[in-house]
């Protein structure tokens, strides 16, 4: 991480910091390929990369991720925040124009998880995928959130664990 990275920087996770990191990398190369500085970061110098983004076919999601992160990198205090109401209006026309619905995935129901249980092999892999579906649909668990289980999160019962 850089060394300007804001003292907050333990309000995020080191998955997102890294994840911001090769954003402003990415910056940083655009800045030096079209003579731009990157701090501190110009409105004007921020819509012009997130055109470019959207001009090469990023999806929004990815376009936007970079101004969080060019946002969170600057010096504190030190330089204005770049997300001006000119780049808000940019990004605003760039959903306008390459925006989808997301695609949203039908729930899987009572008959859809019996016939996945009948599928699922005997096996001692088979008997912990068996427990991660069965827990996540009682649950009504999200991927991220199934995947973040830890076994401090259980706790036993008399009627078994919660």
């Amino acid at each position: 991480m850089r060394a300007f990275e804001p003292v907050t920087g333990a309000a995020k996770s080191e998955a997102t910091r890294r994840a911001y990191a090769s954003d402003f990398r990415s910056f940083e190369t655009w800045c030096r390929d079209h003579e731009a500085n990157p701090l501190p970061a110009s409105p004007v110098t921020l819509a012009t990369y997130i055109t470019a983004l959207a001009d090469t076919g990023k999806k929004v999601s990815t376009i936007r991720r970079p101004c969080v992160a060019i946002t969170y990198l600057r010096a504190p205090g030190c330089e204005p925040d770049p997300m001006t109401d000119q780049v808000k209006d940019v990004l605003a026309g760039i959903r306008r124009t390459l925006g989808v619905k997301p695609e949203r995935k039908a729930p899987v129901t009572v008959e859809t998880i019996k016939r996945m249980m009948r599928l699922i092999p005997g096996s001692l892999i088979g008997t912990r995928d068996r427990a991660l579906l069965l827990v996540g649909f009682a649950g009504a668990l999200r991927r991220s959130e199934l995947v973040a289980l830890q076994v401090a999160d259980l706790e036993r019962r008399n009627e078994g664990l919660a």
